[in-house]
Order: C-alpha cells, then sequence, then structure tokens
C-alpha cells in the first residue's frame, strides 16, 4: 500500500464530506490492499468503521456507498445532503461489492461544450472527486488539449495566428476536437496556456484518484497541407467548414502524430488512452483505403505507446466495418454510445466495446432517463451476444441533468445482479433525502412510471415547447427531439403534488429542493402542450377572444416558470455568463467567451447557414433565458397572429433567426446567485396552476 495513495484518499474523503469527515475522521480505518480485482468493502469494527478497496477509487466508490447506505449523505451535481450524528452509525454486517467491468468510462467530447466549458480548478476538484466516488476508472479531458495543437503544427510552418483562429473558443471548442468545425473566432494564446495549465492538473488529479485520462488523439485532423503532402478537404457539417483530413496513410501523419503525441506527453503527462475517430458524423476519405488509415493511427498511437488504448466512438454508421475490423481488440475499447448498437453487430463482432449510456443531448432540461434499462445492465454480461463487453460508458452530452440516472447507472457496475427498482428507490430517497418519507417515495415511484420509464428508442426525452421555435404546430425544439410526450403529463403532475407533500420533513435538504424546482420545472413546461392545439383551433376558427385568452394563458407559463428557476444556481443563465467572461484578460475577449456562451445554448451557430438546423439544439430552461429569450418570441409570434384575426389579413413574418443573434450578441447582465425560497416558489406554481381538468 501506497501511503501516498492513503493520504490521497484522505483527502478526497474530506472534500467528498467534509463536515462528516472533520467530525468522526478517528472513526474511519482505510487500507489500500493492492489487489488485482476492483472491490471495495465495509464494515463495523468496534466503534471503528473499516474500508477497504484495491486501490483509491474503489475506496472512494465504497466511502460513498456507506454514505448512502447508511442515509448519512447524498452527492450529486444537483445538490449534496449531509447529516452528521454523534455517533457514526456501523452497518449491521459487512457489505462488499466487486466490479466486473475492467473499464467503467465516463465524459463525451460534448460534455467540456455544454457543461463544463468554463470551469476552473475549484469546480473541476469537485467534478473529479465525484467522478472517483462514482466508482469511474477512464475519463476523457479535453482541457488543455489546444497546446498540443499549437506546439505541433508551430514545428510544421504554420504561423500562431492562423493557429490560433484555427482552434475554436472553449464551449464549441470539443466540436473541433472532434474534426466537425473550427475557427468561431479563434482563442488567445494566453487562454491556450491557461488551460493548458488546468488541462495538466485535471490529468495529474485524475491519476492520483485513479481515474486514467483518455486524450484526444491524432486523427489526422490538421489547419493545410503538411510540406508536399495535400490534406484532403472535408466539406462542412451543418453549415461550418471541418478540418482539413491528413490521410494517415501518409510519411507526412507518422511525422506529424510523432510530434503530436511527444508534446502531447510534455503539456498533460504520458497517457495510452487516445480517443480518435475517423470521419466522425461526416467527411470523407478521398479514395484513401480506410483499414489502411486505421492501422495508420495505431501505428503512431504504439510508437507513442506500446500499451496503447485506442477509445473509439460508435456512433452513426461509426465505426465503419473496415475500421472495427483493422482495429486490434487487444488495443481497443469500443463506446457503444447508445447502449443499442451491440445488438445490430452480433455483440461488435467480439471487439472489445462498453455499454453506453446516452439520455441527454445538448444539456437540454428534461426529466428523462430509462431507469428500467439501466438497472437491467448488470445481468448483460451474462448474455451470450454481448461476450466482449468489457465495461460501462456514461456518456450523456451534459452533465447537470437528472442526477438519479448517474446514481443509478453508476451503481449497476458494482451490483450483483439486476436491480429491483421497487426496492431501490425507498433507498434512492432515503439516500438523497435523509429518511424515505412515504409521499416522497410515491413521488418517485411516480416519476419512475412517467419521466423516466423505459426509453423505447426515444433520442432524450421530450423537451419544453415553451423553448420551441415559436409555431401552432410546434411539437420539439431541437432538429431530433421526440415530437410527442412518453407519458400523460397529468400522471407527472401526481408525482409532482406527493413531492411538494413532502416539504414540510425534506424542505431542509439541499436536494430535496432541487428535484423540486426540477419536477416543479417539468410541470410547467408539460402544460405547452395542450395550450398549443387550443390555440391552433382558435386561430383556426377565427375566436379572437378565445386566442387572447389562451395566448395569456401560454405566456402565463413563462411567468410561472422564471421565478421557480432562479432559486437554483444550477438553472441560472448569469452564472453560465459570468463563468465565460471570468476566463478573460481584458473586455474584447470577455465579449467573444461571452458570444461563444450565448451561441451555443442559442443560435448554436454565427450565421444563418450555420444556424439552420442547429439552432436550439441547445434549448436550456434557465432563469434570464426563459424571461429574455424564449419569452419575447412566443410573444411576438402570438401577438402577429392576434393581429391577423383583428385584420384579417396575413401579419409580417418574423425573423427569428435576427432575433435570436441579436440576444447572442448582447451583452445584458443576470443575476449569478439564486433568489427566492425554492420551496415557497413551487408551492406559489401549485396555487396558480389550474388541475388538468380546469384547463381553458
Amino acid at each position: 500500500m501506497a501511503r501516498q495513495d492513503l493520504e490521497s484518499a484522505y483527502a478526497a474523503m474530506r472534500r467528498l464530506a467534509p463536515r462528516l469527515w472533520e467530525t468522526h475522521r478517528e472513526k474511519f480505518t482505510v487500507d489500500i490492499t493492492g489487489e488485482a480485482a476492483d472491490g471495495y468493502r465495509f464494515a463495523a469494527d468496534g466503534e471503528r468503521l473499516s474500508l477497504s478497496g484495491n486501490d483509491i477509487g474503489s475506496v472512494l466508490t465504497g466511502f460513498r456507498h456507506y454514505l448512502e447506505s447508511s442515509h448519512l449523505g447524498h452527492i450529486s451535481r444537483g445538490g449534496d445532503r449531509f447529516t452528521v450524528p454523534e455517533t457514526l452509525p456501523l452497518p449491521e454486517r459487512p457489505v462488499s461489492r466487486t466490479s466486473p467491468h475492467r473499464f467503467r468510462y465516463a465524459t463525451n467530447f460534448t460534455v467540456t461544450g455544454y457543461t463544463s466549458p468554463y470551469w476552473q480548478w475549484p469546480r473541476w476538484e469537485r467534478e473529479l472527486d465525484l467522478l472517483a466516488a462514482s466508482g469511474i476508472n477512464l475519463s476523457l479531458v479535453t482541457v488543455g488539449t489546444d497546446a498540443v495543437w499549437l506546439d505541433t503544427f508551430g514545428e510544421f510552418g504554420f504561423d500562431e495566428k492562423t493557429l490560433l483562429s484555427w482552434i475554436a473558443p472553449p464551449a464549441h471548442n470539443p466540436f473541433h476536437q472532434m474534426g466537425c468545425m473550427c475557427g468561431f473566432g479563434g482563442v488567445s494564446r494566453r487562454l491556450v496556456e491557461e488551460r493548458a495549465e488546468l488541462g495538466r492538473r485535471i490529468t495529474d488529479r485524475m491519476r492520483e484518484l485513479g481515474i486514467e485520462p483518455v486524450l484526444p488523439g491524432f486523427a489526422g485532423l490538421v489547419p493545410g497541407d503538411i510540406g508536399d503532402t495535400a490534406a484532403i478537404p472535408q466539406g462542412q457539417w451543418f453549415g461550418f467548414d471541418r478540418p482539413a483530413w491528413l490521410p494517415t496513410t501518409t510519411r507526412a501523419y507518422a511525422e506529424v502524430a510523432e510530434v503530436f503525441y511527444a508534446k502531447q506527453t510534455e503539456r498533460l503527462g504520458a497517457t495510452r488512452a487516445q480517443a480518435v475517430d475517423l470521419l466522425h458524423e461526416g467527411g470523407t476519405s478521398g479514395g484513401v483505403d480506410l483499414a489502411d488509415a486505421t492501422r495508420g493511427i495505431a501505428a503512431a498511437m504504439e510508437r507513442a505507446h506500446d500499451d496503447y488504448l485506442w477509445v473509439l466512438q460508435a456512433w452513426w454508421d461509426n465505426p465503419l466495418p473496415e475500421v472495427l475490423a483493422a482495429t486490434d481488440s487487444d488495443h481497443l475499447l469500443l463506446l457503444d454510445l447508445t447502449g443499442e448498437g451491440w445488438r445490430k453487430t452480433k455483440g461488435w463482432h467480439g471487439k472489445p466495446w462498453a455499454r453506453g449510456s446516452l439520455t441527454n443531448f445538448g444539456g437540454r432540461t428534461v426529466l428523462f432517463g430509462g431507469l428500467p434499462e439501466i438497472a437491467e445492465l448488470p445481468s448483460l454480461k451474462d448474455d451470450p451476444k454481448a461476450s466482449s463487453l468489457v465495461g460501462t460508458a456514461l456518456v450523456e452530452e451534459a452533465w447537470q441533468v437528472n442526477p438519479v440516472v448517474w446514481s443509478l447507472f453508476t451503481q449497476t457496475s458494482w451490483a450483483d445482479g439486476d436491480i429491483d427498482l421497487n426496492a431501490w428507490v425507498p433507498e434512492y430517497v432515503a439516500a438523497r433525502y435523509g429518511k424515505a418519507h412515504p409521499r416522497a417515495v410515491r413521488a418517485w415511484h411516480g416519476l419512475l412510471a412517467t419521466a423516466y420509464r423505459s426509453m423505447d428508442g426515444r433520442p432524450g426525452g421530450a423537451e419544453s415547447l415553451l423553448c420551441a421555435m415559436p409555431s401552432l404546430d410546434a411539437d420539439r425544439a431541437s432538429m431530433n427531439g421526440p415530437h410527442s410526450l412518453p407519458y400523460p403529463a397529468e400522471a407527472l403532475e401526481v408525482a409532482w403534488r406527493d413531492l411538494l407533500a413532502a416539504r414540510e420533513a425534506l424542505g431542509g435538504a439541499d436536494t430535496f429542493r432541487f428535484d423540486l424546482v426540477d419536477v416543479t420545472r417539468q410541470v410547467i413546461s408539460n402544460r405547452a402542450r395542450p395550450l398549443l392545439p387550443l390555440l391552433r383551433t382558435a386561430y383556426a376558427m377565427k375566436e379572437l377572444d378565445r386566442f387572447i385568452a389562451l395566448s395569456h394563458s401560454f405566456i402565463d407559463l413563462f411567468e410561472l416558470l422564471d421565478p421557480v428557476l432562479a432559486t437554483r444556481e444550477e438553472f441560472l443563465v448569469g452564472r453560465w455568463l459570468a463563468d465565460a467572461r471570468a476566463l478573460a484578460a481584458d473586455e474584447d475577449e470577455a465579449d467573444a467567451l461571452e458570444f461563444d456562451a450565448r451561441t451555443i445554448i442559442t443560435t448554436w451557430g454565427d450565421s444563418p447557414e450555420s444556424s439552420a438546423t442547429l439552432i436550439d439544439y441547445a434549448n436550456h430552461e434557465w432563469a434570464g433565458l426563459i424571461a429574455d429569450y424564449y419569452r419575447p418570441r412566443w410573444e411576438k409570434y402570438l401577438k402577429s397572429l392576434e393581429t391577423e384575426l383583428r385584420e384579417g389579413k396575413p401579419a409580417e413574418p418574423i425573423d427569428f433567426y435576427a432575433d435570436a443573434a441579436a440576444w447572442a450578441r448582447s451583452h445584458d447582465t443576470y443575476p449569478t446567485e439564486p433568489s427566492g425560497d425554492a420551496v415557497s416558489s413551487c408551492r406559489a406554481v401549485h396555487h396558480a396552476l389550474p388541475y388538468f381538468e380546469g384547463l381553458p
């Protein structure tokens, strides 16, 4: 046992549960065994708790399990809760778990765009502790890799100004890393260096906590030709110019790759795990044999690290059959992002793969998760068709939503068998809120039967129509959102009222307040769906008075929603924008970073062409955004239809993109701290909303 590992475990436990740790530090005995199999054990040892694991990650996972099973605390991105009793509770019998999975992976490329583009060290430190305590042992890091691009291509004749304008700013940067786009205003050298320092700090801490970093490897993306070797233009991705591709079969690629991996090691430490995808969401090989291209990438990785691990995404049609066939199974981890690709490929033809969870796109604020499918993950390893399964992968496009999905999914990696959700729900409620209050338990059973029911192949949850582009026919807000709500909206309201009924007993828990706000938010959003058909009918029947009354009811939903969201920091657009500006060295850079932050959650692109499909892809119900971005365009639209009914002639068409672009280029400030009381605000909504039977 390395003393340094033990000290690192103590430090992480103190950061995760500071008051509990400081009060009962002497009651914990921690041991790191160094055994080969990933596992942990905790048990009573007299008046002390004995906690052991094969490595620091297993110890921290066991610590989290102890906190939750003893109802002492719950750690999440949607609030924390801790109880500090006078006497440390001890388990009646020893608890031990092992994980059958060699890899427990987390982090989609897009997380660094939709959740963490502007995080600084304190927020990252917290995140890494959560990853470790959740049993994650492999995770992608994109922060700091821009410096590797600069260092590498600077040695091949590209000037710094060209490179800095080629690299995308933080929120759009993951899409540059994946080869979808480049530019978008570029970045400063100072920012690149600061993020490189942060990236090194992140990867160093990950290694300390037993999490192996995965870094973006060199797929051949280049800003232009390399010497006499021509790069192949890759066309466009949703209106954005893609980076060119240097064929990975060429000597030029091998030379650049050698420098790239050397610079990567200098900047971020020696890292064997590399995330590389060929032709991600489009592009062209230009006639290059893809099997040879695959072997060229693998050879470059092996020259840099003879024990390399190629982390490859299964997404859309990728990996193409010839690419997959050319990979070396001894050095491959295939991430089945949707968790469904293995069924269509005979278990990925025997290649090692991890079953993914992808239930959120763009960080959209919607209750969704497919808990029944997740609960059945433990038995997947016993399916003969999944014989090459070696891991799990949490690959949501963003982290700041649906903490219940994270909780359940990470538990399945250590479960003895499939999880009985009927038994699990009361334990989850007790861990998250401090007690299994009957109304809260009933509420969560209701949520399980509605928002968190089986996914049934749906690509994420049904979005709020308050965030949709105004239309009487609107049924989704983004390019790939579902067209309908997969459950009766009134059934969710029953669960909501049950949760509200537990407020007196549980309202002091931060976790409860987060969940209450989130469910209230969903209830308000769902009310827009029955109103739109009523508006459409009133418009078609030219019933002016009824149309006006229904319009007011629709706009009232915005009025109800914004104050509820304002009570939680997780739902403040002001925090998002302020964090972006805080990375800047001067006002010009602050404005540029704010533009990056504003566009990614609204227009996405910076022109009508690049926004045509992606606009509102990352729609969010955030305080400030609801009041100043979504509400005004619906008011303008409904008013124009009212004018049509009054005057009997078509109203002038509205340029909604122009309005969105104006918001994206504005600099209005928004609160960065919560205001109001979460429980009181949710109660006010309960009093204001009529029951479904009383809808207009």
